[in-house]
Parts: C-alpha cells; structure tokens; sequence
C-alpha cells in the first residue's frame, strides 16, 4: 500500500486505483464532438430539425462538448434511450423511434475512423501509471466506452503492462452503481475502501461515494471548458500532481 497525495488532500494506504478514460486518460473532445455532430446530421436526414433539437440532449455546441453532457459521461446505449425517448415524446412509436436512432448511430460508427489514434493520450498518464506500477499499485480501466475500445485504447498506446482489469459499459453495469466499483475492485483482489477513484465526471465521484471507496480525485485536464465536481474529495490539473509519498 502507499499513500497518494493530491495537492493538499493526502490518502492513506491505497492499494489500487481507477481510472475513466475519455477526459482523463485520453484526450476525447475532438473525437466526441465529431461523432456528436455526425450522429446530429444522421438523424436530420430524417427528423428535420434533429440538431436543434438533440444538440442539447448530447451537450454540444459549436465544435464543444460538455464536460457534463450526455455524450461525454453516457454510455452509447444511455444516448441512445435519451434520444428515442425524445422521439416518443413527440408523438412517435417507440419501434420506429429505436429504428432511426440505431441506425444512425451505426452509421456514424461506420464513417469515423478508429477511436484509439483519434484520442491521444493525454501527457503526464504514461508516467503517472508507471510510477503506480513501479510502487506495487493494481491498477483498472473504467469507463462508460465499449470494452472493445478500451482494449483498443491500452494496446494502441501500449498500457497493457499497466492495467491489471479493464471494464467497458457493455459488460452489465454502468456509472454511477456502487456495484460496478465494488466488483471492479474484487477482480483486482482489493479492498474498496483502499481504492482511488480518479475521473472527470461527477458519475465518477458518485460512483466512488457510494462504493464506499477511500477516496475520489476529480481531473480538470481533459476538456476546454471548466469542469465542477463539486463532491469530489479533490481536483488536480496535471496527472503529475499526483503523487506518491512515503
């Protein structure tokens, strides 16, 4: 176990730590508002009006993302039923709705091209997972992406050696369950309440809250615009004022 100090907030005796991906391992706006906005053109094609209408459901703005937004913090599968609720609301079945929607978000997969050399990783990571290595430290992967990115992801920037469990949003549970932290942490054989969440969304810091976690650190790097985690224990701005101390 070591001790992790994050400016002025010192946290004991931890034995593993956490980590999301888009905004705070990988620098995920450039792609995500790419994406937002073909998915935005998709569905125009047949719901006219489709960006006015959906551009605030997915938290886009120009060539912005919210750091907050849908399309930031959700699941491909929460966009989706955001949407198609959307849709039925205006007075459309629910068949047709999920139809539309599906497609166009299948669509775009199919025109971007591969996430992984479009998210760079953001610098100070690799050294910051290193030193956490080199301490004895588990390490896991946690995000609301596609395990098959995330894998993607480690092995296009070479983390594998890093990260002892990466988890996806596919595989059953979502942020912010408390259950997802908790059986993260006993894949990787460690107690919840030595483990560091390190995020840069608020379903982050719920999602540690709740699991009882020892601590949660909230990360400002990730996006143009400010980020508020008002419940996070604390907030860094560089990955190397994360620290190891004795």
């Amino acid at each position: 176990m070591v001790n992790i100090r994050c400016g002025d907030r010192c946290f004991e005796a931890v034995e593993a730590v956490l980590f999301d991906k888009d905004g705070t391992l990988a620098n995920s706006e450039a792609f995500l508002s790419q994406l937002g906005q073909l998915r935005l053109r998709l569905l125009e094609s047949t719901l006219p009006n489709a960006t006015a209408i959906f551009s605030k459901v997915f938290g886009i703005e120009g060539d912005r993302v919210d750091p907050a937004g849908l399309l930031a913090v959700g699941s491909r599968q929460a966009n989706i039923a955001a949407i198609v609720e959307q849709l039925i609301r205006s007075g459309m079945e629910q068949a047709a709705a999920t139809a539309i929607v599906q497609s166009a978000f299948l669509k775009a997969d199919q025109d971007l091209p591969r996430k992984a050399p479009e998210t760079p990783l953001i610098p100070g990571c690799r050294e910051l997972l290193h030193r956490f290595t080199d301490q004895g430290v588990r390490i896991g992967l946690l995000s609301s992406d596609v395990t098959a990115n995330l894998h993607d992801f480690a092995a296009y920037y070479g983390l594998d050696p890093y990260l002892q469990v990466i988890v996806g949003a596919d595989q059953g549970l979502v942020k912010p369950d408390p259950l997802l932290m908790k059986r993260t942490c006993q894949r990787l054989n460690v107690a919840v309440e030595n483990t560091l969440m390190i995020g840069d969304a608020e379903t982050d810091i719920r999602m540690a809250r709740s699991a009882g976690a020892g601590g949660s650190v909230g990360v400002s790097w990730g996006w143009q615009s400010s980020i508020c985690l008002p419940e996070a224990d604390v907030i860094v701005h560089h990955p190397l004022e994360i620290q190891i101390v004795s």
